[in-house]
């Protein structure tokens, strides 16, 4: 197995654990401010329960997580001869991500929050559109040449991806369909 394979499949299976720990150390924080506020002698608060949004999200993502090891067992010839490929691919996927990073950090600065004072559900929101928004970058990266300009077409996609979302529409039949 190739670097890049094995990098590929830690990064599908770190996603979900990191979306996991990234919310259990926001609770932690919360509770513990939560402590640190409290009256002598009052008694502390019981702990939070996880919310049923919760639990579809992990289970969500225990399966796609499943799915995605056993789709890269039953398709690693073909994943294998097309690497280059595939890892073009990931890097417009990441630029693209960076970009919606971007915009979150650009829109607290501009309501004067902390540049960095994100919650996740602020990242992981527009991650919820990633394919809508990607789809428009790889027809456009498949159909010219592999060169610095797709990767600013992914980054701008990431950063205007409500716009990219909002624009998005079901295709509509021809009219006139020719026999």
């Amino acid at each position: 197995m190739d670097p890049i394979s094995l990098v590929s499949i830690i990064l599908t299976i770190a996603a979900p654990v990191l979306t996991v720990f990234a919310k259990a150390t926001e609770r932690r924080r919360r509770r513990s401010a939560d402590l640190k506020s409290l009256q002598p002698g009052a008694t502390p608060p019981p702990p939070p329960r996880v919310s049923a949004g919760i639990w579809v999200l992990l289970i969500f993502g225990m399966i796609l997580v499943i799915f995605g090891a056993f789709s890269l067992y039953y398709y690693w010839p073909l994943i294998s001869a097309n690497s280059e490929t595939l890892m073009f691919a990931f890097w417009l996927f990441l630029a693209m991500i960076a970009g919606m990073i971007v915009q979150v950090l650009a829109a607290n600065y501009r309501a004067g929050r902390g540049l960095f004072g994100v919650s996740a559900s602020q990242l992981i929101f527009p991650l919820l559109f990633a394919l809508i928004v990607y789809y428009p970058i790889w027809a456009l990266a498949a159909s010219s040449p592999h060169n610095l300009f797709s990767f600013y077409a992914a980054f701008l996609n990431g950063y205007f991806w409500e716009s990219v979302v909002s624009a998005a529409k079901a295709p509509t039949p021809n009219p006139n369909p020719t026999p």
